[in-house]
């Protein structure tokens, strides 16, 4: 952490950055603190006041006191000695002897700089948190390549804005300065939740930086603070905290929801370009500013969320900005959106106030003529009344929904911070303190029942899946394009303002609290159903309503807000059976749709494809090795039916030779494997299989089941004979991917094995170094090398291990597959093995499954071979991965971060 110098310039505060861009020539005091101007040779010995007031009037950050003092950059028109300016004033000119370069620039920008004794730093002006938005502001201690920050918990520092180049393809956000919510995680800073206790017991600042914040950083925005959530995103009192400020109608009413202090940042600050919160409910509730709630799934929540229902938030004061900066956040180019095809007004929603209808209604009318679509109201009961689905037994939606909302956020909620609670109470001895609102509404998630949870997750996902379908109407149209739509709804009653003087009592201050005693109001109840859609959302400010406030403003800005669809997910195969938690996540952030059996076999899996009847979807998810593969190869039969909306297809198990990756990889498609979930048990089977081939186990366990008691005996004394050892033998391992590294690290550090490798690339020495592991350069030279032999690589055209490959095995040797039959000549394998040029295999996997070859059969009988059922990666903890696995590549890469295990990048267009 570098030292933090701060100083006052015409009255207002500066932060010196403490990294040093470069020296002058001059000698001056070294505790000196100027402020200078760095300009260029031609800046300063031209219209040089012009040139002032031209940084003056672009920058904030920049004031008349800078340009007193200039600083001239080095260069070819540099002057060779001490010269002043003509003109007014006669400033006093340094120069620069030596200088830093910063990021894509060849030398530092002209602007305003301190000189620190000799060095020159940047300025950053201190701002005040007049409305108490941020928990802290931060500062890199790298400018070029921010990676870690510190804090600064007095005032917010920006950076002049004239040190950034102008926006790129490369950083669309250059110089953008934005806020994030306490909850998401920086590199060098702390999470506070607003929260003393959590503060006591949680000390340590985070060690990484959350991938949407990276994603800013690396577009070049410039993080310049962290604003408050209410206590544990929940609470009301703000006991710890001080509760943010409005800048809205008479500055008094209070603002709700966890994003609550990066509204009041955009609304008051106009030093600020964008905030990035965090809510739960989609719910922004402060008016006069523009904000979008992103579908679950399109902006990564990883170091990010509290609970599986939040979703980031965005808010600017203008819609250009707003567009601009979500586009870039979720990496879409505005020109390749379509327009959407329908706009509905729910009349669910109605407040009761006909002059806010009245705003609500025009605005419809005039986003339609926009469009050239005619709004339409809806009433979503009766919708459902029409077209109920068979889950909700003729339940009324209010009835069928009127918990299972509230049931999943309650249980999330109280159990995210179970262990909170429980590891304060052990250190401190001692309840941690929460706010009187949030310990009262965890008294009542703890009644929720963990069968409870599952029975709301099941109707949350029926009520989505119609809420798509007749609501939405994500299908496609006549012309085989898909109709989007948006749903136009105010949001809560702009008259109903609570301000925050009043005493907030404690069973009453938040009514969402009360539905056990099943007085959920109605309001709430269909607000939460548009959030349960887990629709993206904008919000946008209207016409001003009057209202009675006290002590200011007549006025205040109505809001409403619109709601669209969110990615869809082609679900094939059965249900996932053990993660319900990660799914939960998962239904939450996509639209998960899943054919039928009947619909996966490959003439009605074409037909329904070149029908687009599971519309545009974004991913393909085939989470289980068993089911989802009825349609059969996917070639480019299949392949060209994709919609062009998908962009990552993730399946189960390791191998994908059932798949054209390449193909998928040419039409934009990331393919990922599931490899590294099985790897643990593929290599720890593939230990077995070389300890029966050293040991005889096949022989062995036939002599023992035969019954035989000489048959037991002649065993006893000559597999004694045969039998070796594990240690310093050597093992060669055809492939050196995770599991062929899991594979030599369990043999070297388990058996003592001497480890040798063939692959196309030699591995890293931070890799083989540690495992003793020599590379070789051809198949020849490893397999004439080796002891034992294991074949641990993705199946390709052709066989490896064959009539030509067989004869350059060590004599004698062994052979295990844990790969693929494929790549293995049967024929030949049985020749070698009744020649003696092996001594004896273990093989998982058979080229002509589920049928063994009747040679390798007999060799079985006769003890020679181990043959296994395509078991090596079969467990439940494998299939625990696969699940989870394909799940986090689908909504890593939908989520705007990297894939965990892709397999076709190599292929993809640049």
């Amino acid at each position: 952490m570098l030292p933090i110098t701060t100083c006052v310039v015409a009255g207002q505060q500066y932060l010196i950055h403490p990294l040093i861009l470069g020296s002058i020539q001059e000698t001056i005091k070294p505790d000196a603190i100027i402020p200078v101007t760095l300009l260029s040779t031609d800046e300063i010995f031209g219209d040089v006041d012009g040139v002032l007031k031209l940084l003056d009037d672009r920058d904030d950050v920049f004031v008349a006191d800078f340009g007193s003092v200039l600083v001239e950059k080095p260069g070819d028109s540099s002057s060779e000695v001490p010269a002043q300016p003509q003109g007014a004033g006669a400033r006093k000119v340094y120069h620069v002897n030596r200088i830093r370069p910063l990021d894509s620039f060849a030398d530092l920008p002209s602007g305003p700089y301190f000189l620190h004794g000799p060095n020159l730093h940047q300025a950053w002006r201190l701002y005040d948190d007049e409305f108490g938005a941020f928990t802290f502001g931060v500062v890199p201690d790298d400018l070029a390549n921010p990676d870690e920050f510190q804090s600064n918990s007095h005032a917010v520092p920006v950076p002049s804005r004239l040190y950034h180049p102008k926006p790129s393809i490369r950083k669309p956000l250059s110089g953008t300065r934005i806020s994030i919510s306490d909850t998401m995680s920086l590199k060098g800073t702390r999470t506070t939740l607003s929260s003393r206790a959590w503060e006591s017991l949680y000390k340590e600042t985070s060690n990484s930086t959350a991938p949407h914040v990276q994603r800013l950083l690396d577009q070049g925005a410039v993080i310049v603070g962290k604003t408050k959530i209410p206590q544990f995103g929940t609470g009301a009192e703000w006991v710890d905290q001080q509760a943010p400020w409005s800048a809205r109608g008479d500055g008094y009413h209070i603002m709700k929801g966890t994003a609550i202090g990066a509204a009041a940042a955009s609304a008051g600050y106009e030093w600020l370009d964008h905030s990035f919160g965090l809510d739960s409910g989609g719910v922004v509730t402060e008016r006069g500013i523009y904000s979008f709630v992103s579908s679950n799934g399109d902006v990564s929540t990883d170091d990010t969320k509290i609970t599986n229902f939040d979703r980031t938030s965005l808010f600017s004061r203008s819609l250009e900005s707003l567009l601009s900066i979500t586009a870039s956040s979720l990496d879409t180019e505005l020109h390749d959106l379509a327009f959407p095809t329908r706009i509905l007004i729910p009349t669910d929603f109605a407040s009761g106030d006909t002059q806010e209808n009245n705003i609500i209604g025009s605005f419809a009318m005039n986003l339609g003529e926009i469009l050239r679509v005619e709004p339409a109201y809806i009433h979503l009961a009766t919708v459902w009344d029409m077209n109920p689905p068979p889950e909700a037994e003729q339940k009324g939606l209010e009835e069928y929904m009127q918990y299972a909302y509230f049931w999943l956020w309650y249980y999330e909620n109280y159990h995210a911070f179970k262990d909170f609670r429980t590891e304060y109470q052990q250190k401190f001895y001692k309840k941690p303190f929460i706010d009187p609102t949030l310990q009262e509404f965890w008294d009542q998630c703890k009644l929720v029942t963990r069968a409870q949870y599952h029975e709301a997750l099941e109707r949350l996902n029926v009520y989505r899946r119609w809420f798509r379908e007749f609501v939405m109407r994500i299908t496609p149209t006549i012309n085989n394009t898909i109709g989007d739509t948006i749903l136009v709804i105010p949001y809560g009653n702009s008259r109903n303002v609570e301000h925050r003087n009043k005493a907030v009592a404690v069973g009453g201050a938040s009514l969402v609290i009360s539905f056990y005693a099943n007085t959920v109001p109605l309001y709430d109840f269909w607000e939460n159903r548009v959030s349960a859609g887990s629709t993206p959302r904008a919000t946008s400010p209207a016409p001003p309503v009057p209202v009675l406030s006290h002590p200011g403003s007549p006025f205040i800005p109505t809001k409403l807000s619109m709601a669209t669809s969110r990615p869809r997910v082609l679900h094939i195969g059965d249900p996932i059976q053990y993660n319900p938690e990660t799914y939960l996540r998962f239904t939450v952030q996509f639209e998960v749709v899943r054919p039928s059996t009947e619909e996966r076999q490959r003439p009605a899996f074409i037909k329904a494809l070149k029908e687009r009847r599971w519309g545009d979807f974004d991913a393909i998810f085939r989470p289980f090795w068993g089911t989802g593969g009825e349609m059969g190869k996917w070639d480019n039969e299949l392949i060209s039916l994709l919609p062009e909306s998908v962009r990552v297809f993730a399946s189960a198990g390791a191998g994908f030779d059932w798949a054209d990756t390449k193909l998928l990889g040419e039409r934009g498609i990331i393919y990922c494997n599931s490899g590294l979930a099985a790897a643990e048990a593929v290599a720890d089977f593939a230990i077995i299989g070389i300890i029966s081939t050293f040991r005889l186990l096949p022989w062995c366990i036939s002599s023992a089941l035969s019954g035989d008691e000489q048959v037991f005996g002649t065993n006893h004394r000559d597999a004694t004979m045969q039998s070796f050892n594990l240690r310093d033998q050597a093992l060669g391992l055809v492939g050196f991917g995770n599991i062929g590294q899991q594979i030599a690290a369990r043999a070297r550090h388990g058996f003592g094995m001497d480890i040798h490798y063939y692959d196309v690339l030699p591995k890293p020495a931070a890799v083989v170094a540690p495992l003793r592991a020599t590379h070789h350069e051809t198949l020849e030279s490893l397999l004439s090398r080796c002891d034992c032999t294991v074949l641990c690589t993705p199946a390709g055209d052709g066989t490896l291990i064959n009539a030509t490959t067989l004869p350059l095995f060590k004599r004698g040797s062994r052979f295990v597959n844990i790969a693929r039959g494929s790549l293995v000549d049967e024929d030949a394998l049985v020749a070698a093995l009744e020649d003696g040029q092996l001594s004896n295999a273990a093989l998982d996997v058979h080229a002509n499954e589920p049928k063994i070859h009747p040679g390798l059969l007999e060799l079985g009988k006769q003890g020679r071979v181990l043959l296994t059922c395509h078991n090596a990666g079969g467990t439940v903890d494998t299939h625990k991965g696969f699940e989870e696995l394909s799940m986090r590549n689908i909504m890593a890469v939908l989520g705007g971060g990297e894939a965990v295990t892709p397999v076709n990048l190599q292929y993809l267009k640049k």
